[in-house]
């Protein structure tokens, strides 16, 4: 079994209004990070709105902006220390993306009103545990300039106060 870690926003943060990234984990130079799960959920805003979150490869590092970093937390008591190295942030402040390779996935959603509080919560989840030509699962990641981020399809109207959590698998050798 691979070793398998998660980390998650610890409560829901204030994600830029833009089209840049608003959440990276990215690869490491010691060990291939596979990516295999994202999910967003608690999305409100000012106002009721319908917005996109797309999922992104980029082949450079992110820079800038005002990142909290997420804590690393094995699955397994068993398995090591994940990785140090690379980024598993959330973005407070706009950073500079990256370059792209291509988009992953795009997902829809209401984002509801910070104001209407009856209304449930609709999570959008990314779910890379698709079995690549090797038989393993999740996208691949080689050295820390690789990444996986979640951006805006368009700036929404408002900043959004939202929580993240993310799944990966770490292996040997990058």
């Amino acid at each position: 079994m691979l070793s398998t870690y998660r980390a998650a926003t610890l409560n829901a943060v204030v994600a830029p209004a833009d089209t840049t990234a608003f959440f990276v984990i990215s690869g490491s130079a010691t060990v291939t990070r596979r990516v295999r799960k994202i999910r967003v959920s608690g999305s409100t805003l000012t106002t009721l709105a319908v917005g996109s979150v797309v999922a992104q490869k980029r082949s450079t590092a992110q820079s800038g902006g005002t990142a909290t970093a997420l804590t690393r937390t094995p699955v397994d008591s068993a398995f090591p220390a994940a990785a140090t190295d690379g980024l598993v942030s959330v973005y407070t402040a706009v950073p500079t993306d990256g370059t792209l390779v291509g988009t992953l996935a795009c997902r829809r959603q209401v984002w509801k009103s910070a104001t209407v509080v009856d209304a449930p919560f609709a999570d959008i989840e990314f779910d890379f545990d698709n079995k690549a030509d090797d038989g393993r699962l999740g996208i691949p990641l080689h050295g820390v300039a690789q990444s996986v981020t979640l951006a805006f399809g368009a700036a929404p109207a408002s900043a959004l106060t939202l929580a993240i959590e993310v799944e990966w698998t770490e292996e040997a050798g990058s």
